[in-house]
């Protein structure tokens, strides 16, 4: 091994040690719920109440924003059906040029 592939390995190592510090002190949890003594700490919930929307206008069904499926399924089809003859095409070339 060179001296190179040695200090590259050392940082390496260093690098990574000096990540796995950080994640042990995340790790280490905090208040948490003793299942002996049923002594868990508690969060109190608050209930926000809006009023409902009003939707404004006169339209019953949802507005279109889909998009034309089959006519993009057709043109997919048809550009792989080319992208099959013109490799098949090339190979042929290639092979009555080689012959």
């Amino acid at each position: 091994m060179t001296a190179r592939t040695i200090t590259i390995a050392a940082a390496t190592l260093a690098a990574g040690g000096a990540m796995l510090i950080p994640s042990a002190a995340l790790a280490a949890s905090g208040p948490h719920c003793d299942a002996y003594s049923k002594h868990c700490p508690q969060v109190k919930g608050h209930k926000i109440v809006r009023p409902p929307t009003q939707v404004k206008g006169e339209k019953s069904t949802l507005p279109f924003t889909g998009a034309e499926v089959v006519l993009m399924t057709v043109v997919g089809t048809g550009a792989l059906g080319a992208g099959t003859v013109f490799v098949v095409a090339g190979r042929r070339r290639r092979h009555t040029a080689a012959a």
